[in-house]
């Protein structure tokens, strides 16, 4: 096995930088097209129903169907909210969850690709 020099993690911190940015932008796109209003019935992983488990304090918002999602998710989405909300922004706290949700999925997109390439590389493979 290769061990990892400072290249290699510059590149990974690239690549979960520019995976995450781009996530994000895609996902507040579809966002802002009401994307994530619509249901997936055939999947039945239906967009508004995991923004909804990811942002809601609601004890009514139901509960996702992984069992960790609602503690890697949902706890951090609700410090973050309250933190930010202390904070003289023009938002709403259910505004605030919103938009930390919407960036939970692009976060652990960008991390698991530099993951990847850490592994791949640490495996000699260029």
């Amino acid at each position: 096995m290769k061990t990892l020099d400072r290249t290699d993690i510059a590149t990974a911190a690239a690549v979960i930088g520019t995976v995450a940015l781009l996530q994000s932008v895609l996902a507040f796109h579809l966002y802002s097209l009401h994307v994530f209003d619509q249901f997936n019935v055939l999947f039945d992983s239906d967009p508004n129903t995991w923004l909804r488990y990811w942002s809601s304090t609601a004890p009514d918002a139901g509960t996702s169907k992984h069992p960790l999602v609602a503690y890697f998710v949902g706890i951090p989405v609700l410090i973050l909210s309250k933190l930010l909300s202390a904070l003289p922004v023009d938002a709403t706290p259910e505004d605030i969850r919103t938009t930390l949700a919407l960036c939970a999925v692009p976060l652990a997109t960008g991390l698991k690709t530099g993951v990847v390439y850490l592994a791949l590389k640490r495996f000699g493979l260029d």
